[in-house]
């Protein structure tokens, strides 16, 4: 009788057991999905509700946000991850907000005075055109190249980062790092292309001292 019982008593264990609800675990990724939406989200509503196309990168000293223009070599990284965002959720209420933000650094395509222009512009208008085939974004991003190739140095075979005149800014300031890519004015022997190759002047500077 004692082994009819608990037999019983544990088939019943066994069925309640089956029967009961499975709860399923976020994977890691989807819990990383789920936050980058979540804090991405609050910006764009700081944004939006400010009225003005802000391009959020850091936080201040004092907690704050500090908002960049076309210029800054992270303007690219926020619409990028607007994208991205999109992209990963299939939400298609960022398409235009992502558009939007990219559209307004689009004056970086012409920057000529530091080597950056693929950081904004690869972000932005590069995910844009994979993710959304915008057809302009592709003259944008030609742009840009061509903007790109006027820091070519042919003394030193590559690009130069900034432009001579430009001094070092943030931790290039504190750091007291020299500013690289400064070829040597004499004339040199460049591999790949006859002759000595003389350095020559770059453009004036369009950054502020």
């Amino acid at each position: 009788m004692m082994k009819n019982l608990i037999a019983f008593a544990f088939s019943a264990f066994l069925l309640s057991c089956a029967g009961a609800p499975k709860t399923e675990e976020k994977s890691f990724i989807d819990e990383n999905i789920d936050f980058a939406r979540a804090q991405i989200g609050n910006e764009i509503g700081v944004i939006e509700a400010s009225g003005k196309c802000l391009n959020p990168v850091t936080l201040k000293t004092d907690s704050s946000v500090y908002y960049c223009g076309y210029a800054d070599w992270r303007s690219g990284f926020f619409p990028g991850s607007v994208w991205y965002l999109y992209e990963l959720t299939g939400d298609s209420t960022l398409l235009p907000l992502a558009a939007k933000y990219t559209d307004a650094i689009e004056e970086a395509k012409n920057l000529t005075w530091h080597h950056d222009i693929g950081f904004i512009v690869n972000c932005s208008f590069g995910n844009g055109l994979r993710l959304a085939g915008t057809p302009s974004y592709k003259d944008v991003m030609v742009q840009a190249a061509k903007s790109l190739s006027t820091r070519f140095r042919p003394a030193a075979v590559r690009p130069e980062s900034r432009h001579p005149s430009c001094p070092p800014r943030g931790f290039q300031r504190k750091r007291k790092r020299q500013r690289p890519m400064r070829p040597p004015r004499r004339a040199v022997e460049t591999p790949g292309v006859p002759g000595p190759v003389r350095r020559t002047r770059p453009p004036p500077s369009p950054c502020r001292a």
